[in-house]
């Protein structure tokens, strides 16, 4: 009883800490030294209870989120192009290879667990009863799953090793080889016109209405994001957690956006609620009683449906957050705002 008090009595705070550092590199192909900054995030952990107070838990998961962002900056590598020929540095297409496809992992991970667990139920079912003894083809189902699962195990780590060895940014040279998304600009060491410290390229080859921008240093163009209309007005939208991007949007165009998702989740209501109407039309007689249920689930399943068909229409998507880069990629609805960010270049 004791045991399950303490348990329920502790509480977790979580605290985030962003730092940046300035790396130094020397081009392998044209012998400059140029350099970029690059930001790591980092979140401390830490409990707290009735013999530890609130403060000192927070304190502690500062300190850990502290030493965290250090150790991330000491093994920072951004694939940054030489500013003066456009290579890419050897370690930085390394690092590109290692980021590269870490999903297939997963997407293997959870093929394997899957098929052992129907290996694991299989077994279970047949030596339920100690009187029956297990079937040969009960035998062989489970052997053919743990073969699957090993072989798609090993297919997606094979798979996405030799992908990832396709990755070659100097493949096809280019000195004037556009910046790579979500990374950041280098400058010349000594160039009094270190204009991209601490940036994000607006030049890169991101496709039409798309930005990856860094969260430490994001500044968007104080234009609405829908109808590009100056405004001092910003909306926050939640990146991932503890991260957040203030984003430039019109009173008018936030108004638009509520009022569509109320009239879609209206129409969706009423839609499934005559479809459920309709469908009891087909209920066998003395059945009557579940005319209501039957439509108002429809009515609240099509509410879902059109609250969800509503987020479509949003004029700004986040995906792809990174947390330790604290970089995140955006999709704008308007893709000329997306090109107005890269003319203008304020992400500084």
């Amino acid at each position: 009883m004791l045991l399950h008090l303490l348990v329920h009595i502790r509480r977790h705070v979580s605290v985030s800490r962003i730092g940046q550092i300035e790396k130094t590199v020397h081009c392998e192909r044209c012998n400059c030294q140029y350099g970029y900054v690059v930001h790591r995030r980092a979140i401390g952990r830490a409990g707290y209870s009735i013999w530890r107070s609130k403060k000192e838990a927070v304190d502690s998961a500062t300190y850990k989120a502290a030493i965290k962002v250090v150790n991330l900056l000491a093994q920072a590598i951004e694939p940054v192009p030489c500013p003066g020929c456009g290579w890419v540095q050897s370690t930085m297409v390394r690092e590109m290879r290692r980021r590269f496809g870490r999903w297939i992992i997963g997407v293997g991970a959870v093929a394997l667990v899957t098929f052992l667990c129907t290996a694991g139920v299989i077994y279970l079912n047949e030596t339920y009863d100690p009187r029956h003894p297990m079937r040969a083809t009960s035998l062989t189902h489970i052997e053919d799953a743990i073969v699957i699962a090993i072989a798609l195990c090993c297919g997606a780590i094979a798979a996405r090793l030799g992908l990832s060895f396709l990755i070659d940014p100097n493949g096809v040279y280019r000195a004037d080889r556009p910046n790579i998304p979500g990374s950041p600009i280098g400058y010349r060491i000594g160039d009094s016109a270190a204009t991209g410290k601490s940036a994000i390229s607006p030049i890169t080859d991101e496709r039409s209405g798309r930005a990856t921008v860094q969260l430490a240093v994001a500044r968007l163009p104080a234009k609405c994001c829908r109808c590009l209309k100056e405004t001092s007005t910003t909306k926050r939208f939640r990146c991932g957690k503890f991260a957040q991007l203030a984003v430039p949007v019109c009173q008018s165009c936030i108004r638009w956006a509520k009022a569509a998702k109320v009239l879609l989740g209206i129409a969706g209501g009423m839609l499934g609620f005559v479809a459920g109407c309709a469908g009891a039309f087909y209920l066998p007689q003395g059945e009557n009683e579940v005319i209501l249920p039957l439509a108002f689930g429809g009515a609240a399943f099509g509410a879902a449906m059109g609250l969800l068909i509503a987020r479509s229409f949003r004029f700004v998507k986040f995906s792809r957050f990174s947390s330790d880069r604290n970089v995140v990629r955006i999709d704008f609805k308007n893709h000329q705002y997306a090109v107005l960010m890269r003319e203008e270049g304020r992400l500084v």
